[in-house]
């Protein structure tokens, strides 16, 4: 009969961005086992930071905004004085420095890729862009993007009617799950770090969509091709791909089915 892992006490500071973010919040909430010190949120208008204010207001927890406080020196030398077990980062959108990173005795960042492919920005885009296989990743946070030795992954089947925004979604699903499903074994240290293969890893700048995003119609590209870059560029409602023709921009959004209603 297996033993059943015992969550240790730890101390957390989270980082919490997007929906992923609110279910990372809502986990911790009630796992009486852990004790969040301080919750680190973009701003106060976001759809997460609104609803975990609301929720939080009862609760003895500090909460920080924006990324400048991290550079704090008062900041800094009060969560030293906290012992923070884990930084936990959701989908932060800003790179946590050194001198926040020698604070906390260990760290977890949330990637929505593969690693080490599709490392930085937009994995859900690039993933449809160069078939390159969707997956998600806990990793360990150092100076590097996304370069930390991995504590666990798991890869995302991508089926041939999802866009970008289908994909987005289930990996941030899958993410969460991968997260509850492994946080007590790295809490127990069940889980050894591995080190990310430099030589097949793959960076995305933030910027590298806008030249893919500006249709030439006077450039000849394949139907397949032509697909697969509205896939990648349209999330939900919205199209990001597009064509001139007048001095005015068009837009286009794809939607796929396998049979004629949508």
């Amino acid at each position: 009969m297996k033993k059943k892992l015992i969550l240790k006490k730890k101390k957390v500071a989270l980082f919490l961005n997007n929906n992923a973010g609110i279910d990372i919040f809502n986990y911790f909430i009630r796992l009486k086992s852990s004790k969040i010190i301080c919750i680190y949120l973009t701003d106060r208008k976001s759809h997460a930071s609104k609803f975990i204010l609301e929720k939080i207001s009862k609760q003895n927890i500090r909460i920080f905004f924006g990324k400048k406080v991290l550079e704090n020196k008062s900041h800094l030398s009060w969560i030293k004085k906290q012992s923070i077990d884990f930084m936990i980062t959701v989908y932060w959108p800003w790179l946590i420095k050194k001198n926040y990173l020698n604070t906390c005795k260990n760290s977890i960042n949330f990637h929505p890729a593969y690693l080490p492919k599709n490392r930085g920005w937009y994995p859900h885009v690039n993933n449809i862009l160069d078939n390159s296989v969707p997956g998600v990743t806990l990793h360990k946070i150092d100076e590097g993007i996304d370069t930390g030795p991995i504590w666990c992954q798991k890869k995302i089947p991508l089926k041939e009617n999802e866009t970008s925004y289908d994909l987005y979604i289930k990996l941030e699903e899958e993410i969460v799950k991968l997260f509850k499903s492994n946080w007590i074994k790295i809490c127990n240290n069940k889980i050894k770090l591995k080190k990310q293969n430099n030589k097949i890893a793959s960076y995305n700048s933030k910027f590298k969509l806008d030249t893919i995003d500006n249709l030439n119609i006077n450039n000849k590209i394949t139907i397949g091709e032509f697909i697969k870059i509205l896939k990648a560029r349209s999330f939900n409602n919205k199209g990001f791909a597009y064509y001139k023709k007048n001095g005015k921009k068009f837009y286009l959004n794809l939607r796929i089915s396998e049979n004629r209603s949508f």
